[in-house]
């Protein structure tokens, strides 16, 4: 049986095969059935905004390892926006949308920028993590690290 092209099985098929190419390196392939991928959600699971706060990322990320920034900032921004507008503002995923926001400030030599959202995901960090997880020391090093 052929798949019609917006099949929401087939998702999962890109998605998996972006999950493929990026293990072996081969980010620009990755990032096209990432494309492909989150193009199918937008069309098919618009009431569901955070399925696509899933793929977006994985664009994102796929999109720094090319060095196209502009590109994975906009898909960082799509989704930090639909976490603050689907969740609590103190959710963890949000400080982690922030702490990526922020490295790709500092990868780009944008410090004043990389701060500024260090310390948005430092401060939701505090309020919903323990003093010594891995994600609050984390956060704290790469801000002492921009401090230097």
């Amino acid at each position: 049986m052929i798949l019609p092209k917006n099949h929401r099985d087939l998702v999962i098929y890109y998605s998996r095969l972006g999950d493929i190419y990026c293990k072996q390196n081969d980010h620009n392939q990755a990032l096209i059935y990432f494309k492909k991928a989150g193009k199918i959600q937008e069309k098919l699971l618009p009431s569901d905004p955070l399925i696509l706060a899933k793929t977006y990322p994985r664009i994102a990320r796929t999109c720094v390892n090319i060095n196209h920034y502009d590109l994975a900032m906009q898909f960082y921004d799509k989704t930090l926006k639909i976490r603050k507008d689907n969740l609590l503002p103190i959710d963890k995923s949000i400080a982690v949308r922030y702490h990526n926001i922020a490295k790709l400030y500092y990868k780009q030599n944008e410090f004043t920028q990389a701060l500024k959202y260090y310390n948005e995901a430092l401060d939701i960090y505090k309020k919903v993590l323990p003093p010594k997880h891995p994600s609050l020391c984390q956060i704290e090093e790469d801000i002492e690290t921009l401090k230097k």
